[in-house]
């Protein structure tokens, strides 16, 4: 009978005179076996989740006719797939690409519009992010006095805007 080997030794072989055979006795094998599971179980990367996050990240206000660009950045995505753009309110998108759009305001209204935009991510649709744009109307001049004029006479009037963005 043979005696367990625990770890690799070199015997004379009874089958071959002068020959050295080499074993490895099933202990050694299996305890290798589960030093390498456990070594490529750690090496196990763990998946952060995909996030969507947009510039300018905070509400934005403009009058008709203005334009504002977007910028969409998606965390962790492995596949680089970027974002799809969507819309509600007055106004449309163009420009669009997987990593920015532009929004254009309406041209014409006597009142505020609001639009939402939404950059959804193409990897994970449940993940997305949105920005939304107030959209004044352009000021009116109205004129509250009448202007009359003679020349070399110094004269004066009142003038009131409404609408618009304020500066």
């Amino acid at each position: 009978m043979m005696p367990l080997m625990t770890r690799r030794e070199k015997f004379q072989s009874p089958a071959r005179p002068g020959g050295i055979v080499k074993r490895v006795a099933v202990p050694v094998l299996l305890s290798g076996l589960i030093a390498l599971l456990t070594l490529l179980s750690g090496c196990a990367s763990s998946t952060q989740p995909i996030a969507v996050t947009l510039t300018p990240g905070s509400a934005q206000s403009m009058d008709q006719t203005q334009k504002g660009g977007i910028t969409a950045t998606v965390a962790h995505d492995a596949k680089g797939a970027g974002v799809t753009w969507s819309m509600s309110g007055g106004g449309t998108l163009s420009g669009q690409t997987t990593t920015s759009a532009t929004y254009n305001s309406p041209s014409s209204g006597n009142s505020a519009v609001t639009a939402t935009v939404i950059a959804t991510s193409v990897t994970d649709p449940t993940k997305s992010a949105s920005v939304t744009f107030t959209v004044n109307p352009l000021p009116i001049t109205i004129t509250t006095t009448s202007l009359t004029a003679t020349a070399g006479t110094a004269y004066s009037g009142t003038l009131s805007l409404t609408g618009g963005t304020s500066p």
